[in-house]
């Protein structure tokens, strides 16, 4: 069995790294999507020379490929949720009492953390 645990919290926690720092919605959530869009058609407008009629249109096209991204995340986010909480359950069944609370506490942290940086809302 602990050839199975040991290597899952290893990926868990190398993939929760790389995941925070690398993810896209790392760098989706550094700042509102109006600021978000409006950066990224400035910057685009200036290396394109875009012309008023194409800053509008990709306006536009940002806006609603935000809006279909924002509704992509909320139908992943109860899935997410479910295996991450299977996941939770499964290894603190391989815990001693004290173990399972310390990661309780661990997993309070970390939601804290995430809440505050502005990751999934918990």
């Amino acid at each position: 069995m602990k050839y199975v645990v040991i290597p899952f919290l290893a990926g868990l926690l190398v993939g929760g790294v790389l995941g925070r720092y690398f993810s896209p919605w790392h760098f989706y959530k550094r700042m509102p999507a109006g600021n978000q869009e409006e950066r990224f058609l400035r910057r685009f407008s200036s290396e394109l020379a875009l012309s008023p009629t194409q800053k509008e249109e990709i306006r536009g096209i940002l806006k609603s490929s935000r809006e279909k991204t924002e509704k992509l995340l909320a139908e992943f986010r109860p899935k997410f949720d479910a295996i991450r909480a299977s996941a939770a359950e499964e290894i603190k069944k391989l815990l001693s009492p004290e173990q399972q609370a310390k990661f309780d506490r661990l997993q309070e942290k970390h939601k804290r953390r995430m809440k505050k940086d502005g990751h999934f809302p918990y």
